[in-house]
């Protein structure tokens, strides 16, 4: 089984550089789930102190449950991990559901402010490996369906670094994993990878999509 306390570490974890990744490309950030006792999105993102994003962080730990296995599909659950192979149908519920209770959190936000129901709304996730790849085959299309949400993000590392690998030799390749060495890669690097809603009601403001890397 997940342990509750790890999923929520690693949850609050997340949301940090969630936070930290909006703040590095220049705006600020306030939280909005700990005022009031009704559920929020965790933050709103501000550029000149004015709101330029609502933004909900989620965590997927598991891509569903094997009931064959008894156990959750995550790298995260032991059980699974022990229980040699698996084969499941793919079940794209699980982005569903928490994109849904993205909207409802949203949906209280807005019923309390009002004013910020033309601010955009982006789910940013973070998936353990088998979430990874139910993501991966779910349609994006399918996000005409959430109009409430405006584009969905993920944090995108060391995509530089990435693109000169996959040009050099196998050679080179080798070479710099025998010595571990970065000499004459790009820097380590994070970014937002932006997956636009081509049905939101309301549209993210180019410049921000401009500041990420999208899937076009």
């Amino acid at each position: 089984m997940l342990s509750p306390d790890r999923t929520n570490k690693v949850s609050l974890q997340n949301e940090e550089v969630a936070e930290k990744r909006f703040k590095k490309i220049g705006y600020s950030v306030e939280r909005l789930d700990k005022q009031g006792h009704r559920k929020r999105p965790e933050f709103l993102v501000l550029e000149n102190k004015k709101p330029l994003l609502i933004c909900e962080v989620k965590t997927i730990f598991s891509a569903g449950y094997s009931h064959k296995n008894k156990a959750h599909i995550s790298t995260e659950d032991p059980d699974l991990i022990n229980s040699g192979q698996f084969r499941e149908e793919i079940d794209f519920t699980v982005i569903e559901n928490n994109l849904s209770n993205a909207i409802s959190k949203y949906r209280c936000l807005i019923n309390d402010y009002p004013l910020l129901s033309r601010v955009p709304l982006v789910v940013v996730f973070f998936l353990d490996f088998f979430a990874e790849i139910i993501f991966e085959l779910y349609p994006k299309d399918d996000l005409k369906r959430f109009p409430e949400i405006s584009g969905i993000l993920k944090i995108e590392s060391n995509r530089a670094i990435r693109k000169v690998c996959e040009n050099i030799s196998l050679d080179d390749l080798k070479q710099i994993i025998n010595t571990n060495s970065m000499r004459g890669l790009p820097p380590n690097s994070k970014e937002f990878l932006l997956i636009e809603n081509k049905g939101a009601n309301t549209k993210l403001p180019r410049h921000f999509v401009e500041s990420c890397v999208t899937n076009s």
